[in-house]
């Protein structure tokens, strides 16, 4: 079994835990709570090599806890960046420090949006109306980086 922790960052607001939400448990939550601070969730998914544990570490995206964020990165394997479609690419806070982290790279997300338009780097989803395997996708596309394995599928 391969574990990976990946920190799930952002802005706040963006959807970050309706995202971790709707990925571990399926339902879209409407109503909104601030995360304080982080929360750490195991998502574990079958493969075609074994099964992948990502160890998501979801944190709060208010500034005042900003300060924060280097300790929750460190032992890292990735990174995914939330953000909306009406922010500007490269104009998220986190965005700019991700190239100077020593881990696997990260992977940009972009939720509350229509359709999943893949451009780049980034993903586009909608955690109000996809289902798990367009959610899943971002993490298909660290599973083969981090495990280095182009032919990884995901089973469920």
């Amino acid at each position: 079994m391969n574990a990976f922790k990946i920190v799930i960052c952002g802005e706040s607001g963006v959807g970050k835990t309706a995202y971790v939400r709707k990925l571990l448990t399926g339902e879209f939550e409407r109503t909104h709570v601030s995360t304080l601070g982080v929360e750490v969730h195991p998502l574990v998914v079958k493969t075609n090599i074994g099964t992948l544990v990502f160890a998501l570490w979801d944190l709060a995206g208010r500034a005042e806890f900003r300060g924060m964020g280097d300790m929750y990165f460190t032992g890292a394997d990735a990174a995914i960046v939330v953000r909306t479609e009406d922010m500007e690419r490269g104009n998220c806070g986190w965005e700019g420090g991700m190239r100077e982290r020593k881990f696997g790279g990260y992977i940009t997300v972009v939720n509350k949006c229509d359709a999943n338009k893949p451009r780049g780097e980034e993903i586009y989803i909608s955690t109000r109306n996809d289902g798990k395997r367009e959610l899943l996708a971002p993490f298909l596309v660290l599973g083969r980086k981090l495990t280095g394995r182009e032919d990884l599928v995901f089973l469920e």
